[in-house]
């Protein structure tokens, strides 16, 4: 089987980060018998002008090899903020030559396209000019967001009925992904998964002396700084445990930001206007491959985002020990299926605040919760994408399947 994944949200040389989950999944569908990948991840095309940050994608090369896998980097246009209704077409039409010269060469069976809207309408459409089934993963904001405005939302529909068989990563994702119109008997809900070798505990005092952390309760967060992801919520919360009764001034622990993005500087600014500067931490962008050590350090991982898929921060800092305080959206509740492992709680600083004053109060057992965290393989996950791909190269068995 040759697969061709459609993705912009690949990682690169330039943004090593971006979009690992992606990575990991389809690496470990690469190593199975008889399956060969090639990935295709668009960039948007930016003039050669010395100013703005979007200058960085003309860092990325043409074509660039990652864990063994080709992956090319075709150039789109787009006009950031104000071409979203025809950022799809634009992604189609950039991209549809370079998918033909790629399967003179390679001549793949399938695509496997990544976030609903632009990807995966894009995809569908080259899929229909080469008489190429494909398969699209839903990831989180593609549906919750981006399928809830008017001016998207038919795209987003028409991206469901072309694909031939689609994946959800979570049971939530499904059930929006249904209500959207899509028929529930081509949804496959395959969440994401960890890996436990480069993730696993590591012993919290060597963690903190390797990482020069403080003594005294550690939270971590990791992920974009972007408004949706919560870190302004949990600054706030920072600022009022300390009056949550029972916990008085005692404690007061330290906040590490992993991360970085255009809240950075706004962030800042409310930690110290909130008079917790000192206890906020923002440690920029950690390569994936070394966040493990600040997961081993904290006393508990926090993620107070508004809208998820399912966020692989969370089933990282499981797999190294650390409990999780995380609000209870999208997938979230899906992982934390156990107080043992974690604390669920509310989109508001109060409920945020509660949490976490509450997971750094308890004893919690770390070994039970990386043998949790480590048992959603992404070896498993592989092996159940890889059968959606063969139901959509052969659509008698989904019928079969059905029918039974």
């Amino acid at each position: 089987m040759k697969i061709l994944v459609y993705a912009s949200l690949y990682p690169n040389r330039v943004w090593p980060n971006h979009g690992v989950f992606i990575q990991e999944r389809m690496t470990r569908v690469a190593q199975a018998p008889g399956v060969e990948l090639r990935v295709m991840a668009p960039v948007p095309y930016y003039p050669p002008v010395p100013f703005g940050w979007r200058r960085a994608y003309r860092g990325v090369p043409r074509q660039e090899i990652r864990n063994g896998i080709v992956v090319d980097h075709p150039r789109y246009g787009m006009l950031p903020k104000v071409s979203s209704r025809f950022h799809g077409d634009l992604l189609f039409r950039s991209t549809l030559s370079t998918a033909s010269r790629i399967r003179s060469e390679f001549p793949f069976d399938i695509i496997d396209a990544h976030y609903i809207y632009p990807d995966a309408y894009a995809a569908t459409r080259i899929g229909e000019v080469l008489g190429v089934p494909v398969v699209s993963s839903a990831r989180g904001s593609d549906i919750n967001l981006i399928g809830t405005i008017p001016s998207l939302r038919p795209l987003v529909q028409a991206t469901l009925a072309r694909s031939r068989e689609l994946i959800a990563v979570s049971s939530a994702l499904r059930n929006a992904m249904v209500a959207l119109g899509s028929s529930p008997d081509k949804i496959h809900v395959i969440p994401n998964g960890v890996d436990s070798v480069a993730f696993r505990p590591v012993p919290m005092e060597a963690a903190r002396a390797k990482l020069g952390l403080p003594a005294g309760p550690i939270v971590v967060s990791v992920g974009s700084l972007v408004p949706n992801k919560g870190f302004d919520r949990m600054i706030r919360a920072l600022h009022k445990i300390g009056s949550i009764p029972g916990q008085g001034a005692s404690l007061e622990p330290t906040l590490v930001i992993l991360g970085e993005g255009p809240e950075a500087a706004r962030l800042e600014r409310l930690a110290k206007d909130l008079g917790v500067g000192a206890r906020v931490r923002f440690a920029g962008s950690v390569p994936h491959d070394e966040l493990a050590p600040w997961y081993s350090a904290a006393d508990c991982f926090c993620l107070a985002t508004e809208r998820e898929g399912w966020p692989n921060s969370v089933l990282e800092a499981l797999a190294c020990g650390t409990p999780v305080v995380a609000t209870a959206v999208g997938g979230i509740p899906e992982i934390i299926r156990s107080e043992r492992v974690g604390i669920l709680v509310g989109v508001s600083d109060d409920e945020v605040a509660a949490g976490i004053a509450s997971a750094l109060s308890r004893s919690w057992d770390r070994q039970e919760i990386a043998r949790f965290g480590a048992g959603h393989s992404w070896d498993a996950t592989a092996r159940s994408v890889l059968e959606v791909f063969d139901t959509a190269l052969h659509p008698k068995r989904r019928e079969a399947r059905v029918a039974s």
